[in-house]
This record gives C-alpha cells, structure tokens and sequence, in this order.
C-alpha cells in the first residue's frame, strides 16, 4: 500500500508540472524520452486507475443486482401475500357456502319434520273425531228405538235446562249441538233426545 501511495505522489508533482515551464509557455514533453522512473511510475498510475475502474464496475454491477433482487423479492413477496389473500378469501367462500348449503338441508330437514308432525297431529285428530261420530253414531241407533216424542203433558216435568237445548236444536233448524252435524232423523235427534231426556 505504501509503494502505490508512494508512487503516486511521486508521479504526481512532475505530472503537475510537466509541460509547463515555471516562467514561459508550456512546453511539450516527450514521453518516450521521459525517465524509466517515469514510464513505470505512469503504468502503476494506469495499473491504479484501471483497478479503481474495474472496482467501481464491480460494485455499480454489483448494486444493480442487489436493486434488482430486492425489487423482484419485494414483488415476489407482494405477489405471494396477494395469492395467500385470493387462496384465503376462496377457502373461506368454500367454507361459507359449504355452512349454507349444510343449514339449507338442515332447514329443509326440519320442515319436513314439522310437515309429517302436522300430518300426523292432523290425522290424529281425524281419527279421533272418526271414532267420537262412530260412537256417537252407534249409541244413537241403539238409543233410536227407546225414543219416544214427548207430550205435552209430559215436558212439563222436563228440567228447563234439557228443554232448553231440545228447543233450541229445533230452533237451529235441526243442528245438534252434540254432534255438530246436521241431524234428520227426527225432530229432534236421539243425542238431542237424549240429553232432553236426561
């Protein structure tokens, strides 16, 4: 390190004078007939100059690389969260309509539970009503031939209250309250009758 820095300053103060004299115009100076002090201390100057140079290219080539690889990781990386977001927002749709569909079936599940739980509560009671007319049906025709049409002589021993609803079925036009059927078998219905009679 010496040598160079040596041999510099020493090429330096004759190149500072050279072709000029100290009192006159500048005068050319002859570089083949220069001192071999001279010519060698100008080729480790040229030698010097070329590895500044080719150091400076080396470090500009090098900056550039390193710019230019920060730049594509700084894109890779915006690039790869971007695809991270799109893959995210996809599997969390996925997921969303995988629960709606889920929720849909188990909606349309319970629909059809609460459906067939009407049908049967529906049928339950048609079947219950079925048996209560049936009933009523049988105790009317084994009641049917005990019926006999009061006398007035006779409904004056009748409680009011019987009476009441025997003259009030007549009134209705023959609508048993018993029942809740139109009744035509006589006047008065033996459900009627029978509860007239009670």
């Amino acid at each position: 390190m010496e040598s160079k820095e040596e041999a510099m300053m020493m090429v330096a103060a004759p190149a500072a004078g050279a072709g000029e004299a100290k009192n006159g115009p500048p005068v050319a100076v002859d570089k083949a007939g220069a001192a071999p002090a001279d010519r060698a201390d100008a080729a480790v100057l040229a030698k010097v100059e070329m590895d500044r140079k080719l150091s400076m290219i080396k470090a500009w080539e090098e900056s550039e690389k390193s710019k230019a690889q920060n730049k594509y990781r700084r894109a890779e990386k915006k690039m790869l969260s971007a695809i991270m977001a799109w893959e995210k927002t996809k599997k969390a749709a996925e997921k969303l309509e995988k629960k709606k569909a889920e929720y849909a079936e188990k909606m349309r599940n319970q629909a059809a539970g609460i459906h067939k739980a009407a049908e049967e509560k529906r049928a339950s009671v048609e079947a219950t009503r079925r048996e209560a007319i049936l009933k009523y049906e049988d105790m009317a025709v084994y009641i049917h031939p005990y019926i006999h049409t009061p006398t007035t002589t006779y409904i004056a021993f009748v409680p009011q209250k019987s009476l009441a609803i025997a003259f009030l079925c007549a009134l209705l036009g023959r609508y048993c309250l018993l029942k809740g059927i139109a009744c035509n078998a006589y006047p008065l219905c033996a459900l009627c009758s029978m509860v007239y009679y009670m």
